[in-house]
């Protein structure tokens, strides 16, 4: 088992080829030049137990992460909630957990939350980073 990590490239834009169907990543960390994650990248990876999106992610397309049951772990360094689809994070482990930055306000929080494009579906998930 490994960590894979997504580097910003010399153009200054990142992109995934995928999907990753079969690979042993535990770990998963993308880069700030990171704005999208394609459809189906990390489907039902079943190693993948952590996620750390980059801070300037616009979208996770649909089902990126569904089926990866042993993700307990994303932190999303994003104070703007990136678009998400119902299915993005689908059959992942029942003990997942979703960190997006503190705010003093808890601006961010209630954003993600508030968020009735599937974000709300995972209202129950998110907490603020400590």
């Amino acid at each position: 088992m490994f960590s894979y990590y997504f580097f910003d490239n010399y153009s200054g834009t990142t992109t995934l080829v995928g999907p990753y169907i079969g690979s042993n990543f535990t770990e998963v960390v993308f880069g700030s030049n990171v704005t999208y994650i394609p459809s189906y990248t990390f489907k039902n990876c079943r190693t993948i137990e952590q996620v750390t999106l980059g801070d300037n992610l616009i979208e996770i397309a649909h089902s990126a992460f569904d089926g990866c049951s042993n993700l307990k772990t994303v932190y999303c360094m994003v104070a703007t909630p990136p678009t998400v689809s119902a299915i993005t994070f689908n059959g992942c482990n029942s003990e997942l957990k979703i960190y997006v930055p503190a705010s003093d306000d808890d601006s961010i929080i209630k954003a993600y939350k508030a968020i009735t494009t599937w974000w709300s579906d995972y209202a129950d998930y998110i907490f603020e980073e400590e």
